[in-house]
């Protein structure tokens, strides 16, 4: 249990801006657990984001690095591109390791501090990553013709990771960052036809209908403050197959706090407890006071 518990952690990673390195995150696409080692390729269905990403780390190194890439769909499709145009949200991040290499023995550790005893091993993690964020907007105060109009906005983030192996099968996990965000997704949803005379002949009238799918609303970029903790708990009498986890995520933009608590499930294949096949989070959502449910699939390799 104790092993397969090990080679568990390197499959709860790989980011967006922060939202930690896992294939499995929130409804947010948000973890604090970072990938050990290897690869995974994810959908998170509440999302509606794809991802693919790797650790790559040699044995009895301390240093590793790693890469991913993801995007949000437009429609509900999971795709890294919309037509001729990339997806709304297109991310892409490297990160660099540390874990220190721990040649004690087991009784060493039980006569050393207390802190050893409880910290079976730990890894910090550094991500660096940039979001190309797309937006289409509608402007009815604009003349007809130019009330539909396409941008874009470019989103550093940067966020430092620690997770940390405990005894009793928890694997422990907290991450604090910092990234541009724009308030896009809270802007009001708008499908709106415009019909334009092309031509009129006598008692006939030639016309060109064009439907726009946009948001309405004053778009904002700002930097925001992210913290997050996970604190997963294997237990063993279910094999290795279920991993319970107790979550919170805090957001700070300016003066505005919000805190989001909440509860995930995990599934791992059968026989194979490094492979997570899905998982299912649900959380408190303090800006409608209502609860938000995420669903994930993730296939590692």
């Amino acid at each position: 249990m104790k092993t397969s518990l090990i080679l568990l952690l390197g499959f709860f990673v790989l980011a967006r801006p922060l939202a930690g390195q896992s294939p499995l995150g929130d409804a947010d696409d948000k973890t604090s657990l970072v990938q050990y080692d290897s690869g995974s390729l994810s959908v998170n269905f509440a999302d509606k984001s794809t991802k693919i990403s790797h650790v790559f780390r040699k044995s009895g190194e301390e240093l590793r690095w790693g890469f991913e890439l993801a995007a949000k769909a437009t429609d509900g499709v999971s795709t890294l591109f919309d037509g001729d145009r990339v997806s709304p949200d297109t991310h892409a991040a490297i990160s660099i390791g540390w874990q220190p290499i721990n040649g004690k023995t087991e009784a060493e550790v039980q006569q050393g501090p207390p802190a050893d005893r409880l910290i079976r091993l730990f890894w910090t993690t550094l991500q660096v990553g940039y979001t190309r964020s797309n937006y289409s907007l509608y402007d009815a105060n604009k003349t007809v013709g130019n009330r539909a109009f396409e941008g874009s906005k470019d989103l550093p983030a940067t966020t430092l990771y620690y997770n940390a192996l405990l005894r009793g099968n928890f694997l422990l996990g907290a991450s604090a960052g910092w990234s541009r965000v724009t308030n896009y997704g809270d802007l009001t949803k708008v499908k709106v036809t415009e019909t334009t005379v092309i031509d009129t002949n006598g008692s006939t009238t030639t016309t060109s209908a064009k439907t726009i799918e946009a948001r309405s609303g004053a778009l904002t970029v700002a930097g925001q403050w992210a913290l997050n903790t996970d604190l997963l708990w294997v237990p063993d009498a279910t094999k290795s197959r279920i991993g319970l986890d107790l979550l919170t995520r805090t957001t700070v933009n300016g003066g505005d706090t919000r805190i989001s608590p909440g509860i995930g499930v995990f599934v791992l294949k059968d026989g194979a407890p490094t492979k997570i096949i899905g998982g299912l989070t649900i959380q408190y959502d303090p800006d409608d006071h209502k609860t938000k449910v995420g669903l994930a699939v993730g296939y590692p390799f």
